[in-house]
């Protein structure tokens, strides 16, 4: 590539290498990821410093946080709960399309918080219970309904992208965005564009699975006896799922209120200011990640809502594999290896 000097060459084949790394497989993603941000400093493209600088990003702390979040949702139940609690309505569950468009809302919703993965694991027992509730109906071999519930489990939680934190693309997004047009994209900012997208597009696979495979022998009392009986399971409240609910609450407020302050009063009105500069989402996000350590189940047994054992189980692989490509992203621009790749596909 004319034009740009010897770190960009370097870079670019770093960049292809992990690319090719990425797609087979070869080593662990993250992995990758690290070697290629210490082929960075080796083949001297930018210093260790600059290099490494991208893993403690704030982006990374928002990473973390909303992680820890979420592995307190699944450990308390949380999210089970919130699951059987609409789906206990009967109107949810009267016909099979009512029951396609409830589980799609439900993992649509928990996917807003939770990883893809994370959220089709907790809602694959769900469905395949729903299925076994339904008896011949819910038998793939003598109905198609039961191809399109399982269809909409990944669906749904594939099209959620309403919340920053519930993928980790979207924040790295957000970064990009932050670091090359300088304009900060707040939590309200993108939830009021991408909201209203992920709705638009859970109707559309809704629509399609319906369409294609919504017919099915009604049993909604079977269904609704399933449903109670995993609620009776549940037992009632725990004080470990009211501690998640109101620290999750409190963080979703904390993340929503600057914008929407700043839409009505502007960016330049006290509140989104002090906001911007003193409690940013990753700090929100760490510490309520962190009041959940201090938040007591049971003070006699010295028990508290998320101990370190669980959140040490976080997907820490994510976490470097993000730092790594907003190593690599970096690095494109301040080696001119980015312009340069933009300019030769314009030409062509």
């Amino acid at each position: 590539m004319a034009g740009v000097g010897r770190e960009a060459h370097a870079l670019a084949a770093i960049y292809v290498w992990a690319v090719a790394w990425w797609v087979t497989g070869a080593l662990p993603l993250a992995a990758t990821a690290l070697l290629s941000s210490g082929l960075a400093v080796v083949l001297g493209v930018a210093p260790a410093t600059k290099v490494f600088a991208a893993y403690a990003d704030p982006i990374i702390f928002l990473f973390i946080g909303s992680f820890m979040l979420a592995a307190a949702m699944r450990e308390s139940g949380l999210d089970a709960r919130f699951a059987f609690a609409l789906l206990r309505h009967g109107g949810a569950t009267r016909t099979p399309r009512r029951l396609l468009a409830t589980v799609g809302v439900i993992t649509c919703a928990l996917s807003l918080w939770l990883s893809n993965t994370a959220t089709t694991a907790l809602m694959l027992p769900v469905g395949v219970g729903l299925l076994r509730s339904l008896g011949p109906a819910g038998d793939p071999a003598r109905s198609r309904f039961p191809t399109g519930l399982m269809l909409m489990l990944t669906w749904a939680s594939s099209v959620a992208v309403g919340i920053p934190v519930g993928s980790p693309p979207n924040l790295i997004a957000i970064g990009m965005v932050r670091d090359l047009a300088g304009r900060r994209l707040s939590f309200f900012d993108w939830v009021a564009v991408a909201m209203p997208l992920t709705v638009v597009m859970l109707a559309a696979c809704f629509a399609i699975l319906a369409w294609r495979y919504g017919a099915a022998t009604e049993r909604p009392e079977d269904v609704r006896r399933w449903v109670d009986a995993e609620r009776a399971r549940l037992g009632p409240w725990r004080r470990a799922e009211v501690n998640v609910l109101a620290v999750f609450g409190l963080v979703c407020t904390l993340w929503m209120l600057p914008g929407a302050v700043a839409m009505v009063a502007g960016p330049d009105a006290a509140l989104p200011r002090f906001f911007d500069a003193r409690l940013p989402e990753p700090v929100v996000a760490l510490l309520g990640a962190v009041l959940l350590f201090l938040l007591p189940t049971d003070w006699r047994r010295g028990e508290f809502t998320l101990t370190w054992r669980q959140a040490a189980r976080i997907d820490w692989g994510t976490v470097l594999l993000f730092g790594g490509g907003l190593a690599l992203g970096r690095l494109m621009f301040d080696t001119g290896l980015a312009e340069a790749v933009g300019t030769a596909l314009v030409r062509v």
